[in-house]
């Protein structure tokens, strides 16, 4: 399928993880994790990383219900969102979907009708997300957050799905942050559902 993404020479390329980012993937996507999280530097392509596992769930499954959730609580379509559906519409596999009607592309939501599968983009706001049914969930730079109410809502959005997972891409946080409790329940290794992929260099 070889997806084309944003290149950091413009335009657009055929997506190449490096190698220590290939076998992060590898190792979260192959453990039958219901929480992955890629707390990796700036620039590392994190959020590019969660898009494409959304889009290669959209693609190969049947019954798929994804919320992108905005970092902020009256923002609808962020730029994880905005990366998916750029996903599709240069990736010429894709494209050509999109073209026949196969699969249908909103100003916040796609949609592929005949298998069941739907991508929404909503705000950061627990009470528009509540009482849903959600195979994957994403959230962007969990760090910031006040609160771990949004995670929470959608890892019990996800609980009832047989393949529900939550993507987190972040930057790291504060102590205080819902980035750093999840990062300790990873180092005590309570909770064998949780992958937490922490890339960072010495200074």
């Amino acid at each position: 399928m070889q997806p084309r993404v944003p290149s950091s020479k413009g335009g657009y390329e055929i997506y190449v993880p490096s190698k220590r980012e290939a076998e992060e993937l590898r190792t979260a996507l192959d453990g039958g994790y219901s929480t992955i999280v890629l707390c990796w530097p700036r620039r590392h392509g994190k959020t590019l990383a969660t898009a494409l596992i959304i889009t290669w769930r959209f693609l190969t499954r049947q019954t798929q219900t994804v919320a992108i959730v905005a970092n902020s609580a009256t923002q609808s379509v962020d730029t994880a969102f905005r990366l998916v559906k750029t996903v599709f519409e240069q990736t010429p596999y894709m494209k050509a979907m999109i073209d026949a009607r196969m699969v249908r592309v909103g100003a916040d939501w796609i949609e592929y009708a005949k298998v069941g599968n739907r991508i929404q983009g909503f705000p950061a706001n627990a009470a528009a997300l509540y009482g849903k049914k959600l195979s994957i969930a994403q959230v962007s730079e969990l760090h910031a957050a006040r609160d771990d109410t949004v995670f929470q809502t959608l890892a019990s959005a996800t609980i009832d799905s047989d393949d529900g997972i939550v993507l987190i891409d972040s930057t790291v946080g504060s102590r205080n942050s819902p980035l750093f409790t999840l990062y300790q329940v990873h180092e005590s290794g309570d909770d064998p559902s949780l992958f937490y992929s922490h890339i960072q260099y010495r200074r």
